[in-house]
């Protein structure tokens, strides 16, 4: 049996927000990683109705456009369900490498 260090390169990450200051927390550091591998970042948001799409849609492209100025390479996406399934479905799509994501709780 021959057993392989060898890794896979990270090209795409996907970066699920949902608006709050605590997910984006995320950004800062994972745009360290995507500058150091040369991946490129998939900023993704789930929202409940049709109707929420192009309010996410503006808050992905107004963080997408700080990243872009830096030379990085951003896509955006908004996908319209519950945000586990919708993060697991654009993750597939877009072949995803790594997630990365933060997590805060309620108080209470």
């Amino acid at each position: 049996m021959t057993t392989s260090n060898k890794t896979e390169p990270i090209r795409r990450i996907l970066v699920p927000l949902d608006g709050s200051l605590p997910c984006q927390a995320v950004v800062p550091y994972i745009a360290g990683l995507a500058k150091a591998t040369g991946a490129r970042l998939v900023l993704f948001r789930a929202v409940d109705s049709q109707g929420e799409v192009a309010a996410a849609d503006d808050y992905l492209e107004e963080i997408a456009a700080d990243l872009r100025n830096t030379g990085m390479g951003v896509a955006t996406d908004t996908g319209v369900g519950h945000p586990a399934s919708a993060i697991v479905g654009i993750a597939r799509e877009q072949r995803a490498d790594l997630i990365a994501m933060t997590g805060h709780s309620q108080p209470g």
